[in-house]
């Protein structure tokens, strides 16, 4: 039905229809804040008060949203573009709903609040104000609050407004853009908090780990001074949470109970197939989990043990306007707390409980969790307290136990297969902004999941010590979750993460699998997944995989779910950064439907293959002299990985591949490869023709799909520091004179780098995850507007965010200068003459000297 139609059709039934507005709980059918679909002018006022013209652009994108409400006609975010010419301080760039189509109200002053949640994307410190205001005076401010953006990507929010007076006419919701740049809003929702209602109450829960005010009873109150001891209080036991609340997590380190910190490990023994052993009591549960049995306190006795039947993926799961927000605590300066999540047990954070229904049609979501959002924790496993023998020694009991009782499929041990942050069922989860590592299995994993948002974490040092053969970020057998059957949207993203040093130091078992020899279980059995199989194939930075279903492939292979099918959906994989990983850095397996955009993929392959100059075949390996006895995993391995380390597509359809850049490590590496296993039929793989670089000195181009290394750019993009032996130091900018500059094909281009920089800053989108800066070189002389004195040969201007190195001709500003951002680096002067205006729209950054003689303003 015509959303027009529909709220004429309202309106006559009841204008007490309108008493609340923009989706809310209790009335959910005005959906003026949700931007799915063309009509933004059906339901908003957005121009300058009086009328006046502006250079400020609104409009509905979409390309780049949160929510995709199932059945909109088109899927779409508010993107608001501010220009620095509309005084925006004076709040010149606003917009505020209709009356007919937009959402009336009656506010009755001090008496009630009211609450504004919303989900945006926008530059960390890009600030907006909300106001409640009265028809016919949109210009004076009933209620207020307004919000500086936090966390890079998506997020959600939610604000208090609490009237200071009363509307004696319809009221309106104002919103002032207060920064220039470009900010996006989806789902915007304002709704009565009515007290004591399970259905608009709205709190924040503090959590503390005792040292900030916290105490370790169930019965703190959750506030910033008596802050909950664990997540588990403040929303497992906590009989006032709801759906929709802000959990905030202060700083701290949190454990998981039992934590001791100590490996148990298996005893010792000559022949592990034939000797039973003791395993010990390494089997933790995560520090905080929510699956189909976790309960929630319901009754108010501090407990959710002894509550019957109150199952929290039920009754208390996440939805589009309430979901599950647990974060870190940032203060009014905008000062991030860091809560470090210790574990060693099964996982940091473990979410949702696989997948159900027998039909392929089936959306049920009992058992997944629901619209969540886990942001700013540190978390880290167990992996620098085991070594190679212990974990060994863990495979090969659970080979054994395979081999004595055949129903026994899974011999694990939690503290060698806990995961960081692992998702088993779920439906708009958005992790972002974390640091994962030293987890034995992925740092990040999603199975039997749907609109997924993994961005602007940093994941490394995991996968070492489990035999389950996973990668650093992992996104696999993923289910449709409703009815959007739109293959070509995009609803699967991980962008502008970073990876690294995620190795599979154990050879993949699986004791499902067909490990037989003349109908015997043999342990000996050298082939993939069996007990005596001597070679590491698995274990990538970024990782998607079976989320295709061939009914063909139902060995080894373990394709998607039979009856559920493919998954329908685009994947992006979007300015990640992956290096020093075990195999490949981007791997796109057994999925249709992917696009690769703007990757940096160097030097994987971390399992030595035969090309390796330190490692030659089975017990020939002489460590390096940086490793020493950490490479002692290395010495058992029959024979070498595969010679791919850099991005990977295989047996997977419709994939887009551009704009990246692959070095691989050895010279019969291959940077990109294209392969397709035997029975599986693909097509429309697209690498384009000098769309990607690969680094020189290398095989560039593999697999079986005719690929050539013609197709490809071959040469050194020249980063900044791609040796340094601290990986975390590791600098893959680029260089000034690097070919990846001004190079990538702006079609496929990402918008923003993995900082946030704009694309493009030169005279064309650059490849690779960053984008490079235009930088002052004073080749010429000390003329800002002079071409030949900046790196890309242009001058930088709004939007751009330049940067001032130390040179001989330092740069004078003689007109009116507009930027985004600008960086004076050390020793580097910039003066702004008595004639010039240099506006800062984003950030100064200054190492170096600025002298003022005009005008310098910096929002």
């Amino acid at each position: 039905m015509n959303k027009k139609i529909l709220y004429f059709f309202c309106f006559i039934i009841s204008q007490n229809f309108f008493a609340q507005c923009l989706n809310t709980v209790s009335a959910s059918s005005n959906k003026g804040g949700y931007f799915d679909s063309n009509d933004l002018d059906t339901y908003w006022y957005y121009t300058a008060p009086g009328g006046g013209s502006q250079s400020s652009t609104f409009s509905i994108d979409t390309s780049d949203f949160y929510y995709d409400e199932v059945g909109a006609s088109a899927a779409g975010a508010l993107k608001v573009v501010i220009s620095s010419s509309d005084n925006y301080l004076d709040n010149n760039v606003r917009m505020w709903t209709k009356n007919s189509n937009g959402c009336p109200y009656t506010i009755d002053g001090a008496n009630e609040d009211w609450n504004v949640s919303f989900y945006i994307k926008g530059e960390v410190g890009d600030e907006l104000e909300f106001h409640l205001v009265q028809n016919g005076s949109e210009g004076t401010s009933i209620a207020s609050n307004s919000y500086k953006v936090r966390y890079k990507g998506w997020h959600y929010m939610r604000l208090k407004l609490s009237p200071t007076s009363s509307t004696a006419s319809a009221g309106k919701l104002r919103i002032n853009f207060k920064s220039p740049g470009t900010l996006r809003l989806d789902n915007i929702v304002l709704e009565k908090d009515t007290s004591g209602s399970s259905a608009d109450n709205f709190n924040i829960w503090y959590v503390g780990d005792g040292t900030n005010g916290s105490d370790t009873a169930n019965n703190s109150s959750g506030t910033f001074d008596q802050p909950f001891s664990s997540l588990k209080n403040a929303i497992l036991n906590n009989t006032n949470y709801r759906p929709g609340d802000l959990v905030y997590v202060r700083s701290g380190t949190y454990k998981n109970d039992s934590h001791d910190g100590d490996n148990d490990d298996w005893p010792a023994e000559t022949n592990p197939y034939t000797t039973t052993n003791s395993e010990g009591s390494d089997d933790n549960d995560p520090y905080f989990q929510i699956n189909r049995y976790s309960k929630y306190d319901e009754d108010g006795n501090g407990s959710n043990g002894n509550d019957s039947g109150d199952l929290f993926l039920t009754d208390r799961n996440g939805s589009v306007n309430r979901p599950v927000i647990i974060k870190n605590y940032v203060n009014d300066s905008e000062v991030h707390d860091t809560p470090k999540i210790l574990f060693d047990g099964s996982g940091g954070i473990v979410l949702g409980s696989g997948t159900e229904g027998s039909s392929a049609n089936d959306y049920s979501l009992n058992y997944i969790i629901q619209h969540i959002e886990i942001a700013g924790f540190e978390i880290q496993g167990p992996n620098q307290n085991i070594t190679y023998a212990e974990a060994s020694r863990n495979r090969k009991n659970a080979i054994y136990r395979r081999n004595e009782n055949a129903s026994n499929t899974s011999a694990l041990k939690n503290l060698y297969h806990g995961r960081g942050i692992v998702v088993w069922g779920g439906y708009y989860v958005n992790i972002h902004n974390n640091t994962v590592y030293d987890c034995p299995n992925s740092g990040i994993r999603f199975n039997n999941s749907d609109f997924v948002r993994v961005s602007y974490n940093t994941v490394y040092n995991n996968t070492w010590w489990s035999y389950n053969g996973e990668s650093g970020i992992v996104i696999a057998q993923s289910r449709n979750r409703d009815s959007d059957d739109t293959a070509t949207k995009i609803k699967m993203r991980i962008e502008n993460n970073i990876t690294y040093n995620n190795i599979n130091k154990l050879v993949y078992y699986n004791p499902s699998y067909d490990c037989d020899t003349s109908g015997n279980y043999d342990v000996n059995k050298n082939s993939y997944a069996c007990g005596g199989r001597d070679k590491i194939v698995d274990g990538s930075g970024c990782y998607i995989t079976r989320n295709s279903y061939y009914s063909g492939d139902s060995g080894g292979s373990n394709p998607n779910y039979d009856p559920h099918g493919s998954y329908i959906g685009t994947f992006l994989f979007a300015n990640n950064v992956s290096y020093g990983n075990g195999m490949n850095g981007v791997v796109v397996h057994k999925t249709d439907y992917a696009n690769v955009y703007n990757n940096t993929v160097h030097k994987n392959g971390e399992v030595p293959s035969s090309a390796d100059s330190d490692w030659v075949s089975a017990n020939n390996h002489t460590y390096e002299n940086s490793e020493g006895a950490s490479s002692a995993w290395k010495t058992p391995l029959g024979s070498g990985r595969q010679n791919y380390t850099g991005i990977v597509v295989h047996s997977s359809s419709y994939v887009n591949v551009y704009n990246n850049i692959s070095v691989a490590k050895n010279s019969n590496d291959q940077a990109y490869v294209n392969y397709v296993e035997s029975g599986w039929s693909v097509s429309n793989v697209n690498f384009g023709s000098g769309k990607n670089i690969a680094g020189n000195g290398t095989t560039v181009a593999g697999g079986n799909q005719g690929l050539n290394a013609s197709d490809f750019t071959q040469s050194n993009p020249q980063f900044v520091d791609d040796t340094n032996s601290t990986l975390s130091n590791r600098d893959y900018t680029l260089s000034n004179n690097s070919p990846a500059i001004d190079s990538a094909d702006s079609t496929y281009a990402v918008e923003n780098d993995i900082n946030g920089i704009s694309r493009p800053q030169g005279n064309g989108d650059d490849m690779g995850a960053y984008e490079s800066l235009n930088t002052w070189t004073g080749s010429a002389n000390t003329s800002w507007t002079n071409t030949s004195n900046w790196s890309a040969g242009i001058v930088p201007v709004s939007g751009r965010s330049p940067v001032i190195s130390n040179t001989a001709n330092d740069p004078i500003i003689s007109s009116t200068v507009t930027l985004k951002d600008i960086t004076v680096e050390s020793s580097a002067s910039l003066t702004i003459d008595s004639s010039g205006v240099l506006n800062i729209n984003g950030t100064l950054t200054n190492s170096g000297d600025i002298t003022v003689q005009g005008t310098l303003n910096v929002e």
